[in-house]
């Protein structure tokens, strides 16, 4: 066989392989295309303005603003393909920034090209029928915000299935809750735990995107045409709830629970939340809508209800939907499930043997029993703790305290009363601001005529922790943990700057890792041991962090 006739073979091979592979990668677009929903007269809506008004915008009764603590406030109202489209075109500045920030933050975490290709490919692939468990309505909502969406990541997707998968971002970070992406608190009390006795609903929502994304946080009022008028803690260009209320005074927060990785398409649970705020009053009706969804992750839902007068929490699998109810009056969730049915889950019993989950639980039960009733005032004290047990310091962000330091935002209920009480940035440190549900979704009310949406006689004052030097030391020591991980630990620190990083947190098991990467990452194998030793001694609340530290340590002395 001649060289010539070998090489018009290998070119044959290639052909062919590159045909196979051009139809293969037709077949797979095919298969992972999402169909925009069908949306009749949408040119009706090209005509559509906005109008300024202070710091923000209004079209029609439709009107967004930010007001003085930097928490935006938006109310909709109407059929879902309209409600969608007003969010993108009054608060298309913070949709599209807020997309900014959430791929930035993944490119952050994911730095490799590749990498980020290869799980770009199964997201798209695990999400390829995610339309189909996705209520009309909720499509046509998600469809009309993206329309407003940057054109800048359509190399990522087009904007409708961009922000149709978004809305699975809270459950690919609560499957993946074992890397410290979540880490949620809340807790409900009534009867004789409040002094009025009646329902109180407090949580702290550890969903953390970056301190940008979370500065960007909204307060959306909805009044749609079909079901319960409802309210929600939200970000641009998001329509599923993680934490809200609706008029009967029915509240959601979600809390991730012990999961595995998903190997399917199902309903995104911020939009099971969703669908329990707009069409349930009462925890019987919520537990339906729950049972009957199909998710692809666990999740604890938090239920407060004024019809019923309690809180209670449905704990829900894939396979199975359970209703656990506190035998006393007052419960509390974080992030395992408590019902006996799943007192035998094998993913349950080891997440709660090597996870945060039992020891920041039973931290907050201490906090709660050191007070013998709760206020809107005692629930903010409780979740701002930044201590650990018998106030102990484990250094700041540890995952056993309450307050983490990364929180999104900070809710409290009062489902009776149809108030509630939002943190501001940062974190849950700022101010809470108290909105009554009664006015804002009066018949009567008009935004042009009201200098403030919350009530400001019952403002919860911010952390004083802020005027601390201690809270600008932690200020710093995210400074240089950002240059840390950025550059993948290859940045060059000065000795100044790696005393003064140990000293800005230094009861912190991380602050000592990150060091000693530090040095590994400069072939300085002694000084490393030397800082695993010491993250050694402090405490970790996760067994993989504890792995962590000993992997490193048998890496750094095969180098010695």
């Amino acid at each position: 066989m001649t060289i010539k006739s070998v090489l018009k073979k290998i070119v044959k091979i290639a052909a062919f392989f590159l045909v196979f592979l051009f139809i293969l990668c037709g077949v797979f677009l095919w298969m992972v295309h999402l169909s925009e929903p069908v949306v009749g007269n949408q040119s009706s809506y090209l005509h559509l303005r906005r109008d300024s008004i202070p710091n923000g915008w209004v079209s029609g009764n439709n009107w967004y603003h930010k007001n003085e603590y930097g928490l935006y406030e938006m109310y909709l109202e109407g059929k879902p393909y309209e409600r969608g489209y007003m969010h993108g075109l009054l608060a298309e500045d913070i949709v599209v920034r807020q997309e900014d920030y959430f791929v930035d933050r993944l490119n952050a975490l994911i730095p490799s090209r590749l990498y980020q290709f290869f799980l770009k490919q199964v997201v798209v692939w695990l999400n390829k029928d995610l339309d189909e468990n996705i209520s009309e309505e909720f499509k046509q909502e998600i469809f009309g915000v993206s329309r407003f969406a940057s054109p800048r990541y359509d190399y990522i997707a087009p904007a409708y299935q961009r922000m149709l998968n978004y809305h699975g971002a809270h459950d690919i970070g609560h499957a993946m809750q074992n890397m410290n992406l979540v880490a949620c608190s809340s807790f409900g009390a009534w009867n004789a735990y409040t002094p009025d006795s009646r329902l109180l609903i407090a949580r702290n929502f550890d969903f953390y995107a970056g301190d940008d994304f979370a500065k960007e946080k909204m307060i959306l009022f909805i009044k749609p045409d079909s079901g319960y008028k409802l309210m929600m803690i939200t970000w641009g260009g998001f329509t599923g709830v993680t934490s809200g209320m609706n008029e009967h005074g029915l509240t959601v927060t979600l809390n991730a629970a012990p999961s595995v990785l998903p190997s399917h398409t199902a309903t995104p649970i911020t939009l099971i939340s969703r669908e329990v705020l707009q069409y349930a009053k009462n925890i019987d009706e919520a537990f339906k809508i729950v049972a009957k969804s199909k998710s692809f992750v666990s999740e604890s839902f938090l239920i407060g209800s004024a019809w019923d007068h309690k809180a209670v929490l449905i704990e829900k699998t894939p396979d199975t939907t359970i209703l656990f109810t506190s035998p006393k009056d007052e419960i509390l969730s974080t992030n395992h499930f408590q019902s006996p049915y799943f007192a035998a889950d094998p993913t349950n019993i080891r997440h709660m043997k090597e996870s945060a989950t039992v020891d920041r639980y039973k931290r907050f039960e201490q906090l709660l029993n050191q007070e013998k009733q709760h206020t809107p005032e005692s629930a903010v004290k409780i979740l701002r703790n930044r201590f650990g047990w018998n106030e102990s310091d484990i250094g700041m962000s540890n995952e056993n305290t309450l307050n983490q330091l990364v929180a999104h935002h900070s809710i409290i209920f009062s489902p009776e009363k149809k108030m509630i009480w939002i943190s501001t940035n940062p974190y849950q440190l700022g101010a809470y601001l108290c909105y009554d549900l009664n006015k804002i979704f009066a018949s009567e009310y008009n935004i042009k005529s009201n200098t403030a949406l919350y009530d400001t006689s019952r403002t919860i004052p911010a952390d004083s922790f802020l005027t601390t030097d201690t809270y600008k030391q932690y200020e710093y020591y995210k400074v240089i943990l950002q240059r840390l991980q950025r550059s993948n630990f290859k940045t060059t620190l000065t000795d100044a700057e790696i005393h003064a990083f140990e000293i800005s947190n230094p009861e912190y098991f991380d602050t000592y890792i990150h060091i000693a990467q530090y040095y590994m990452q400069k072939e300085q194998y002694v000084k490393a041991l030397y800082y695993l030793k010491i993250a050694g001694t402090k405490v970790i609340p996760r067994k993989e962090d504890r792995d962590k530290v000993l992997t490193l340590t048998e890496t750094c002395n095969k180098q010695l």
